[in-house]
């Protein structure tokens, strides 16, 4: 397994913003093409203009390399800006279509619970907030298994068959983080159980 392939690998559950559209084989062909030629960009609709959906995390990485306090600084400000865009969009996501629900995430693909059924090899247009700093992505997926559940629900998986290469990485650096995070507190449980 290539470094490429085990970073794609990592998994974590998380709870996202999430947009599903179903869209045929054609549709897919031509939003792939249009977006390789230009004609078509993938941003998602939520947050769509340029500077609210501007990345500074990797140039934040650059900047901590020559001056830690200042990148601190910097952090703290691009955190304090989300929480205020978060606090005015509040509820925006259900007007614009998107469903906060818990799912589990990697670079290669989603599962989520649906009410909704779906075909397996059904293409789909996924447009993913990562919470709790609202960054989105466009993704172009395929269902590749679909479980009913006893709620009348049905748990569906989606292999992501295209999505920007920074975009991916962003995905991957929120998915590292997570995993991080969750190890933490898992770390923390134990040691409480046993004091």
């Amino acid at each position: 397994m290539g470094e490429s392939d085990k970073r794609s690998s990592i998994r974590v559950n998380a709870r996202v913003l999430l947009k599903v559209k179903k869209i045929s084989q054609q549709e897919y062909e031509t939003r792939i093409e249009n977006f390789s030629t230009g004609i078509d960009t993938p941003v998602t609709d939520y947050l769509s203009h340029p500077v609210l959906s501007y990345d500074i995390k990797p140039h934040l990485k650059k900047i901590r390399e020559k001056e830690e306090a200042l990148a601190a600084v910097l952090d703290v400000l691009d955190q304090k800006l989300s929480f205020i865009i978060q606090k005015m969009m509040e509820g925006e996501e259900q007007n614009k279509g998107f469903s906060l629900v818990d799912a589990d995430i990697s670079a290669a693909g989603i599962a989520f619970v649906s009410s909704e059924p779906m075909e397996t090899g059904q293409h789909l247009e996924l447009q993913i907030g990562l919470m709790p700093d609202y960054r989105f992505f466009l993704a172009m997926g395929r269902v590749v298994r679909i479980n009913s559940l006893k709620n009348g629900k049905y748990r569906i998986a989606v292999e992501f068959k295209w999505i920007t290469e920074d975009d991916k990485e962003s995905l991957i650096e929120y998915l590292f983080q997570r995993q991080v995070m969750q190890l933490r507190m898992r770390r923390m449980q134990r040691e409480r159980k046993e004091e």
